[in-house]
């Protein structure tokens, strides 16, 4: 699977990432809240200057397919070649369960969710998504214990997903982290 991101400004920007994620017939599943507690501010570990570095897996081989330069506050973010910062709001935001950060934004129909892993002098972001040879709702079954197809005002099915941060920190772990994510270290 492989997810451009070269046309994104802001990967945090959740519309834009939304918007990419349809387009390259990946889907987002919708939770029914955000996971873990929510933080009024982004963690001093998140904020600084940095390059993200986009990894997927390209058959069986990893490629790095785009780098970004970042500025992350206590409550922004911005690409550096970008005029406007992305905040926290009541739609967007940023949560915490154990060590893992998620950052979900609120659509139609539920929660839509990143997940963020701080690694040593960096961290680690990917989106929750579907997009396999074999059939999603299959997929996603392996991993979540309640999930309904529902549709949304336009008519289109999505998966709904009762949150439950463990099954989501193991879909991160050993489905996300084999097929795709974002890695930020410091500038």
């Amino acid at each position: 699977m492989t997810i451009f991101w070269r046309s994104i400004k802001k990967p945090l920007n959740i519309v834009l990432v939304l918007l990419l994620l349809l387009a390259s017939s990946c889907e987002m599943p919708r939770f029914d809240r955000y996971p873990g507690e929510r933080l009024k501010e982004i963690p001093l570990v998140f904020q600084g200057d940095w390059v993200s570095y986009e990894l997927s897996i390209e058959g069986s081989q990893w490629e790095y397919n785009d780098t970004t330069e970042y500025i992350i506050t206590k409550d922004s973010w911005k690409a550096i070649d970008d005029k406007g910062s992305e905040f926290l709001s009541d739609s967007i935001v940023l949560s915490k369960y154990k060590n893992y950060y998620f950052l979900s934004t609120l659509d139609e129909g539920g929660w839509k969710i990143l997940v963020l892993e701080h690694m040593g002098s960096g961290f680690r972001l990917s989106p929750i998504i579907v997009n396999d040879d074999k059939d999603d709702k299959v997929l996603l079954e392996e991993y979540f214990s309640k999930i309904e197809i529902k549709k949304d005002s336009s008519g289109d099915e999505y998966f709904s997903i009762v949150t439950k941060e463990k099954e989501i920190i193991n879909y991160f772990k050993k489905y996300m982290l084999k097929h795709y994510y974002m890695r930020f270290e410091f500038k």
